[in-house]
């Protein structure tokens, strides 16, 4: 008869075999393998989000490569002779480990009509064919048919180990016992060693990332703010407890005449939610130069993890470019004289703010035109004001012009020249601003305004003044006034 492995995880093959020889009066119990070591490093076995197209993930340990972790589909042999007769088997733990987060299971697979799935003590059932295997001794196999020759047993031992549980060496056994009419007549053990590495990691996880960085990608007029989110993940057994700080080394620097990106644009919030140990910085802060303590572990250093929303805002004083600089996470003893070394994991930290530079015009009372028509022949001067509002993102200083190539015409061919036509900067209510006065419109490209040496944004307003002459020949009178900015 053999029982297939029907379980996800087993450390070792262990066969039982049953012969039975007419004549033959001594039973016999063999177990193999005779030992079983288990290396275990936690936090090996989880599911990285690596592994998935839409997440990128960074690994940083206190030391190189783990050992491959053997505590999954280890497969166990048992042999039995017996003298026909009906016979039951037992299994034990000569030391249990649960209380150290260390649990081992036997199962059993294929026709499991046999099992009499009782605890030998107490008459617990077992729900399945896999079963914890602890002090308490389990009947996990009964043979009732005297007509055997040989039988054999297939199981699989399978180790769950806590990742909270710290480095060391663990000991234990497997009992097992072969009864005949209730009576123990022969029994084997396995001894087991179990390995736990020392562990000390820092994962980096960019969601919805196409590399391993964190991208804000473009931000433009239409999209006011830009939300990028990283999950961080700390696996420790060493019991030392732990910080770890956030370090920006420099600003951003755009590749457009090496701006700096504005120190108000990008902030971030710590999720706290469900952690052990204290976040900092579970308000929105700006992201700022420097290190900047961001988690503090518990006092045991429990291994942890908790995200982290960075964001990037449109604001006016955001230039045109694409930005790049490195952010970096180091992990610390809590302790200066703490024994493992920092940890650091060092990414980039990108975003492309798209181009704009337009202005708009608004005439008095929202017009669609500048309307100069007198309001009564007595009228010689009419002045008008109009908003101009430019907005730049480029770094670099503009000018803005205006020009008026035919001055005024009406359709009987008379015409209203340019030194009719005045204009000055003023101010919303329509003063004349300090240090200008009026001029007259130019008919090429004349300069009404430059900005400062940044080409910050602004809203500027013009007033423009049409003088009449005492004899004006009748009519309605147009043109185009032409605008242009310019960075050039």
């Amino acid at each position: 008869m053999n029982l297939k492995k029907i379980a996800q995880y087993s450390l070792l093959p262990a066969f039982l075999f049953i012969f039975s020889n007419i004549g033959y009066s001594i039973p016999t119990l063999e177990v193999f393998p005779k030992e079983i070591n288990i290396m275990y490093t936690p936090g090996s076995d989880a599911e990285s989000s690596a592994s998935t197209t839409s997440n990128k993930t960074i690994v940083s340990t206190s030391k190189g490569e783990t050992s491959q972790n053997t505590n999954k589909d280890i497969p166990v042999n048992l042999s039995v002779t017996n003298d026909l007769k009906s016979y039951k088997l037992g299994v034990s733990l000569t030391n249990n480990l649960y209380r150290d987060g260390i649990s081992l299971f036997l199962d059993v697979s294929g026709d499991i009509t046999n099992l009499n799935k009782q605890n030998f003590s107490n008459e617990v059932s077992i729900s399945n064919s896999s079963f914890e295997v602890t002090e308490n001794e389990i009947l996990f196999f009964e043979n009732e048919d005297p007509d055997f020759e040989i039988q054999q047993i297939d199981l699989r031992l399978n180790a769950t180990i806590s990742d909270e549980i710290k480095s060391g060496t663990f000991q234990t056994g497997l009992k097992f016992v072969l009864y005949q009419n209730n009576e123990a007549v022969a029994e084997k053990e396995i001894n087991i060693t179990i390995s736990i590495e020392d562990v000390l990691s820092l994962e980096v996880t960019f969601l919805d990332a196409t590399y391993e960085g964190l991208d804000f990608g473009i931000i433009n007029t239409d999209l006011q703010r830009i939300d990028k989110k990283i999950n961080l993940k700390i696996n420790s057994n060493l019991g030392e407890p732990f910080r770890i700080f956030q370090r920006r080394a420099e600003n951003m620097k755009s590749n457009v005449s090496n701006i700096e990106m504005d120190e108000k644009a990008i902030f971030y919030e710590v999720n706290d939610e469900g952690i052990k140990g204290k976040a900092y910085h579970d308000k929105v802060k700006n992201l700022e130069v420097g290190d900047d303590i961001i988690y503090e572990s518990d006092g045991a250093g429990s291994g942890d993890s908790f995200s982290i929303i960075y964001s990037l805002q449109n604001t006016p004083n955001l230039k045109c470019g694409k930005y790049k600089s490195s952010l970096s996470f180091f992990m610390e003893p809590a302790d200066k004289n703490g024994e493992f070394q920092e940890i650091t994991v060092t990414f980039d930290l990108l975003a492309e703010v798209e181009k704009i530079f337009l202005f708009n015009l608004y005439p008095e009372k929202d017009a669609a035109n500048m309307d100069f028509t007198p309001g009564t022949l007595d009228t010689p001067v009419v002045d008008k004001m109009l908003k101009v509002e430019i907005v730049s993102n480029t770094g670099k200083p503009y000018r803005f012009y205006h020009s008026l190539p035919n001055g005024l015409l009406n359709n009987e061919g008379g015409k209203l020249e340019n030194k009719n036509i005045s204009f000055a900067l003023c101010d919303s209510n329509g003063t004349v601003l300090p240090g200008e006065s009026p001029e007259d419109i130019g008919i090429n490209d004349q300069l009404i305004l430059e900005s400062n040496p940044n080409g910050d944004p602004g809203i500027y307003y013009i007033r423009y003044k049409v003088k009449y002459d005492k004899i004006q020949m009748a009519g309605a009178y147009r043109s185009d006034l032409q605008f242009v900015l310019s960075d050039d």
